[in-house]
């Protein structure tokens, strides 16, 4: 009972004594004050000034002081900590102001501790109604405190750990939901665990599980015993069925049962077990499925016992290898000597360097090459090697991998000499292009081919198959071997090794004459002549044979390989085609020689009151015909026309269009006395008939002896350089006009420049001015007039050639361009 129920118990304490029972409540009192000083709260009494009236003994212990001590005194007087003395007392005035009881707490620092404190204040009235007293129960609550805040840390602590729980946890209350975690909510497909509270259970289930579900429920309800684990199927909520795993327990509160379950998704689980299941029952009843998996295996495969190095399994590919029984040969340790290792020198590998002996040591092998002589024959292997580690029951094993790579050597080998046979073939094939003479290409084939194969000799023999006659012009051989240049009747075995090879249709290739079964008859003759062993390729014209190109070598008899025939194959095609070529292009250089003098004919050595010297290079050596070219012809008495000039393009076709320009040029200049109107009418004829492919920069000057003038048109052309004599000044003759052939009725104008005897000028195109060592540093026009004027030549010969010194000793050697030059000096 608190102090408010003692107090409310005690009647004079309420409505105050009468006169007839004094005695009694003043005993009444007496015992309540008794009944209040024995209590175990701290219970104190205040007047309306705040002065102690009454103290009970368990303050007074706390307070460690006597009553006589503390009664009559205020709060602030007994010692009490100063903010719980002040707390109190407003709390205290607030309760004589409004005469209500009021309750409050605090915290404080005491001599025990920082304790807190919960105070009962009542006012107690005067049977008239008047405000005596306020009696204080004070508790300590510091321990209740405590514990509430711990059980409320305890259930935030257990809230949060079934929401972080990966477990999927509910509570439900006669089928229904009344709680569930984030975990659960996810397994269902929800996306918040509040939409899952007040759905059935049975919403969770599929429907194919529900039955045996209601009946678990009921059992529980009516307190079977049943199994609180087992795996069911579950129902998201998309309709998706999956297995779960579930732990129920349940559990009174307040006088209801609730359903506590934890949930598992263990499909997977279930699915790697069934998985595992089948695995291990096709392991059980297949007891060589790991030997028939490691048989598969394209690499040898061995394994070895650590230490001594004793193979304990060999798979199918390591017997392949072997060429026998590997395993019952090496199981036992019998037969190892027959098994011997090369390293890549050609050293015999001892015992103990084995690599499966290696490995059982704990030595790593990574792509060790090695020769393996087995009873089926040498083979080249890639080894490698380590210790597999104690798992699971087993203990350490070496394993030693290692891989025929015989085939890969030989591909290797093979993709080298195709190599090596298709650089030969550009070797040899440029080598053979570069001799433009077709009666030099038979020469440079066989040195090129014969050194090639390091044979004795390579020769080609012509063949006369009407006159039976063939000879040998070209050969190539080695210091020691004799001759066969020379001309011959044919011979019995030319006869036959032609009809052979007639017969078959293909190269013959001769090992050893002396023991070929196919041509005994012939051993002694060959071998007399040097030709042991050799390649023949036959080359025909229309079916019939021209010629045989022969590799071979006089004393010694040769195994040659494919790779060497095809060489010898392919170079006799090259040369073939290289001569046949060499021929087109020898009678198209005579044509276009021809063609060159009638375009270009010699200048005359002197014109009327000049000298006259001439230079012309075409850049097609094939055809010696090039787009530039010049004129120099008589006009009338005393005038001589300077013609020359440049047509866009090369060799043949540019040759057409220079004599088109050359003799239309000549018609108009006979025609007309005016240079300008002249050139303007040519330009206007070519471009209306559409005479030309492209353009023609042209420079047309006529010279007149009587007064020494030189009047010109320059049609776009490079500018011709004019020395006055005595080593005087340079003038530079610039373009006058366009390029001839862009357009009809563009401007054409004639400059005229008198000259005085000893003056020398030049006219040449820009196969002069753009030679060079290469496109970045070019001649140049200003570079001709600096070789112009180093010296005065006697003749326009001497200059000539002296500018064309300069000019090939600035480009370094050949020019790249077509060049024409024309040189002149006044007389």
């Amino acid at each position: 009972m608190n102090v408010r129920d003692q107090i409310d118990a005690v009647p004079t304490l309420k409505s105050g004594p009468s006169p007839a029972r004094a005695d009694e409540a003043e005993r009444q009192a007496r015992i309540l004050e008794a009944i209040l000083a024995s209590l175990s709260d701290f219970i104190f009494a205040l007047d309306l000034e705040g002065r102690h009236v009454f103290v009970g003994d368990a303050a007074l212990r706390a307070l460690g002081k006597a009553r006589e001590d503390v009664l009559g005194k205020s709060l602030f007087e007994i010692g009490l900590p100063e903010l719980l003395a002040e707390h109190v007392d407003q709390v205290f005035r607030k309760v004589v102001a409004e005469g209500q009881t009021l309750q409050s707490d605090m915290e404080a620092l005491t001599p025990f501790g920082q304790r807190r404190f919960q105070y009962l204040y009542t006012p107690i009235f005067s049977p008239e109604g008047d405000l005596e007293t306020v009696l204080v129960n004070s508790r300590d609550i510091t321990a209740e405190r405590r514990a509430l805040e711990a059980l409320s840390e305890s259930e935030i602590r257990f809230q949060t750990l079934l929401e972080r729980c990966h477990d999927a946890i509910a509570v439900s209350k006669g089928a229904v939901h009344v709680y569930a975690n984030r975990a659960y909510a996810n397994m269902f497909g929800y996306d918040r665990a509040e939409e899952i509270s007040g759905l059935p259970v049975f919403d969770f289930i599929a429907p194919s599980a529900r039955e045996q579900i209601a009946e678990r429920i009921r059992l529980r309800g009516a307190g079977e015993a049943i199994e609180t684990m087992y795996i069911t199927r579950g129902l998201r909520r998309g309709g998706e069925e999956f297995d779960m795993e579930i732990r129920v327990s349940t559990y009174l509160w307040r006088d209801e049962l609730y359903t506590l379950v934890i949930l598992r998704d263990v499909s997977e689980e279930r699915r790697r077990d069934s998985d595992l299941r089948q695995q291990t029952a096709a392991i059980k009843s297949h007891q060589d499925w790991l030997e028939a998996v490691l048989n598969l295996l394209p690499v040898g495969l061995t394994f070895v016992e650590p230490g001594a190095g004793r193979i304990v399994f060999a798979n199918g590919k390591a017997n392949e290898l072997a060429g026998g029984d590997f395993v019952s040969a090496l199981l036992e340790d019998k037969q190892r000597d027959v098994y011997s290792h090369y390293d890549q020198e050609g050293t015999r590998v001892p015992l103990e360097q084995l690599p499966f002996a290696r490995v059982a040591q704990g030595e790593r092998i990574q792509g060790m090459e090695i020769n393996w002589r087995t009873p089926a024959g040498d083979r080249p292997l890639l080894v490698f090697g380590d210790m597999i580690p104690a798992l699971h029951g087993h203990s350490e094993t070496g394993v030693v991998v290692f891989q025929d790579i015989g085939e890969q050597k030989e591909l290797q080998s093979r993709l080298a000499a195709s190599y090596e046979r298709e650089w030969l073939i550009n070797w040899i094939g440029a080598t053979i292009r570069g001799t433009t003479n077709s009666a030099d290409i038979p020469a440079a084939t066989v040195a090129a081919l014969g050194s090639a194969l390091r044979a004795d000799r390579c020769y080609f023999v012509f063949y006369d198959i009407e006159q039976g006659r063939s000879w040998v012009k070209d050969e190539w051989r080695v210091d020691s071997a004799a001759t066969l240049i020379g001309e011959y009747r044919t011979s019995s075995h030319d006869s036959i090794l032609q009809s052979y090879q007639h017969s078959i249709g293909q190269t013959l290739v001769i090992e050893d004459i002396a023991t070929d079964a196919r041509f005994p008859e012939l051993a002694d003759e060959l071998l007399r002549l040097g030709l042991r062993s050799g390649i023949r390729v036959p080359l025909y014209e229309n079916q019939n044979l021209v010629a045989v190109l022969v590799v071979a070598m006089s004393q010694e008899a040769r195994a040659w390989t494919g790779d060497e025939v095809a060489l010898t194959e392919s170079v006799a095609v090259v040369s073939r085609t290289a001569a046949e070529s060499a021929r087109t292009l020898e009678r198209e250089r005579n044509i276009a020689n021809n063609l060159q003098n009638a375009l270009n004919p010699a200048a005359p050595s002197s014109a009327p009151g000049l000298d006259v010297a001439d230079f012309h290079r075409a850049a097609l050596d094939e055809a010696s015909v090039g787009g530039d070219f010049y004129d120099v012809f008589t006009l009338k008495d005393g005038v001589t026309a300077l013609v020359l000039g440049d047509v866009s393009g090369k060799g043949l076709a540019a040759a057409a269009q220079v004599a088109t320009v050359r003799n239309m040029l000549r018609t108009v200049l006979y025609l007309h006395d005016d240079l300008a109107k002249a050139v303007s009418i040519l330009n206007d004829l070519v471009v209306a008939h559409d005479l030309l492919r492209g353009f023609v920069t042209l420079f047309v000057g006529c010279f007149d002896a009587a007064d020494r003038t030189l009047t010109y048109v320059s049609c776009g052309h490079e500018p011709g350089i004019l020395q006055c004599a005595e080593g005087g000044p340079v003038h530079m003759l610039s373009a006058t006009a366009p390029v001839l052939g862009i357009g009809s009725g563009a401007p054409f104008h004639a400059e005229r420049r008198a000259l005085s005897p000893g003056d020398r000028f030049l006219v040449y195109t820009d196969g002069l001015s753009e030679a060079g060592p290469d496109r970045t540093s070019l001649l140049g026009s200003e570079g001709l007039a600096s070789i112009l004027k180093r010296e005065i030549d006697p003749s326009a010969a001497a200059l000539m050639t002296r500018v064309m010194e300069g000019v090939h000793a600035w480009a370094g050697g050949d020019l790249r361009d077509d060049a024409c030059l024309l040189a002149s000096v006044v007389k």
